[in-house]
């Protein structure tokens, strides 16, 4: 597939040669789309500055084998507006190697009654291959009458497609938020290839994927990576939705700051264990989920790899105010290490920095640092009962978290649970129960190799006796 991508972004790279054809400059998208239609294979189409309205009909590929590059003067001066009046691109005819650039897409979509709905602004169908460059989308809708799921408030991929974002903009578009609307900027089917690069998905709605809906594909984050920020969505995943068979590559960050779900996922949801592949880092930033996993809501122990580790603060939930795990796998995997860090995060319940639920098995935390969260119980860390429960945390620093009932690493009752804490320290954490405001354990669930202060099978849990060098300056934000 990385050959495939090379291959496409040379051939790309390629069209460089052909005619120059420009629209007639009347404002209407009915010229652009006969000039478009006069094209041939290597031809680049100019559309001018100016507005171009009366999407009656969308503009269309041209078919297999030919390629062209439809360019603007710019996304502040070329403007296609379609009023609410239907779809901006469909590739009904395949876009073969096709390049929009230079542009603003906006207000497409409406109400849209096809008997699969999708897409607002610009639907990408299978075996199409479309790369945006320095293109903003906005004001794309989707919604209608019909009872069944809308998908891609302004952007669809349908299976075995390619889009390639680079210095893309969609921001202030919508899916309907009732039934099962699905990724209010942009929607997948499995088995396609998306390459994100210096892409910022903004102000977007939906029902669940407010920013992005992906599913089972090849997703590349390149350069200045990919930032999902102020998406809403009214059930899981406010910023972006990963579900089953993504595989994730490049060297791009993922930023998800400020979004908001009503269930799990305020930030992002990654979901299936077949969910995996590498991403150079995770900022999860000041976002917010009605259920578990306020800035991240890992889902069955998806084995992804962050190499440049996660951040995840200032983050709020019910349960695992920063991440949430759930749902794990029977296989070792290092999912937060040394480069991560949980701060200042809000949980409700249970786990201010991170909920590890009662279906987690196997996995490890290693180095990781937790500080400055707060939750009734676990402020730092809450790992839940379970005969399955056996996670490892290694090395973990936890300090400086507030509990007023709790304590800042606690573990749910079940008499075979266990948790390897070797190297860990809890200590220097506040509360209101002072006696367990470090560890704490609820009945006979146990730590092997236990923190300062921890708990064996039927004892009761102390705060650390020993110095805290990592929460030296007795300062917390949690407690001002």
């Amino acid at each position: 597939m990385a050959i495939h991508l090379v291959l496409a972004l040379a051939f790309h790279a390629a069209l460089t040669s052909g005619a120059e054809l420009v629209v007639p400059v009347d404002g209407k998208v009915a010229s652009i789309i006969a000039t478009v239609a006069a094209a041939s294979s290597g031809d680049t189409v100019v559309v001018p500055a100016g507005r171009w309205t009366n999407c009656s009909e969308p503009i269309v590929g041209l078919g297999s084998g030919v390629a062209i590059t439809v360019t603007g003067a710019g996304a502040a001066d070329t403007i296609i507006d379609c009023e609410g009046t239907g779809r901006i691109l469909d590739g009904s005819t395949d876009f073969d190697g096709w390049v929009m650039e230079d542009m603003a897409m906006i207000n497409g979509g409406g109400a849209i009654d096809d008997a699969d709905a999708r897409a607002g602004c610009i639907r990408v169908r299978s075996g199409c291959h479309l790369t945006l460059r320095r293109v903003e989308l906005m004001g794309c809708t989707l919604g209608g009458a019909r009872t069944g799921t809308y998908k891609g408030g302004a952007i669809h991929v349908a299976n075995n497609a390619y889009l390639a974002l680079v210095d893309v903009v969609i921001r202030d578009s919508t899916v309907t938020t009732v039934g099962s609307g699905q990724g209010g900027a942009l929607a997948s089917a499995a088995d396609t290839v998306i390459s994100f690069d210096n892409v910022t998905i903004s102000g977007c709605g939906a029902h669940s994927g407010g920013g992005l809906w992906i599913a089972g594909s090849k997703v590349y984050i390149h350069g200045a990576g990919l930032l999902v920020e102020g998406n809403s969505a009214a059930d899981t995943a406010g910023g972006a939705y990963f579900r089953a068979g993504t595989e994730f590559f490049g060297a791009g960050p993922l930023i998800v700051r400020n979004n908001a779900a009503g269930g799990d996922g305020g930030g992002v949801l990654f979901r299936v264990a077949t969910t995996n592949g590498t991403i150079a880092s995770i900022v999860a930033t000041g976002n917010s989920a009605g259920g578990c996993g306020g800035g991240i809501n890992w889902g069955h122990d998806a084995p992804i790899t962050v190499t440049g580790g996660v951040v995840a603060s200032g983050n709020s939930a019910t349960d695992g105010g920063g991440v949430c795990f759930t749902q794990g796998r029977r296989e070792v995997t290092v999912f937060l290490d040394a480069s991560s860090n949980v701060t200042s995060n809000t949980a409700s319940r249970h786990g201010g920095g991170i909920y590890i639920a009662a279906s987690s098995t196997d996995m490890v935390l290693d180095g990781t640092y937790v500080s400055d969260n707060t939750a009734a119980d676990g402020s730092g860390i809450f790992i839940e009962g379970s005969s399955n429960v056996k996670p490892s945390l290694w090395g973990v620093i936890i300090t400086r978290n507030f509990s007023p009932t709790g304590g800042a690493l606690a573990l749910g009752d079940f008499p075979s649970a266990s948790v390897d804490t070797a190297g860990s320290s809890s200590c220097g954490n506040y509360g209101g129960n002072n006696e367990a405001v470090d560890v704490h354990c609820h009945g006979d669930s146990r730590f092997v190799n236990p923190v300062a202060g921890g708990c064996t099978q039927g004892s009761r849990c102390l705060r650390a006796d020993s110095a805290c060098d990592h929460a030296a300056t007795c300062a917390s934000a949690s407690q001002s």
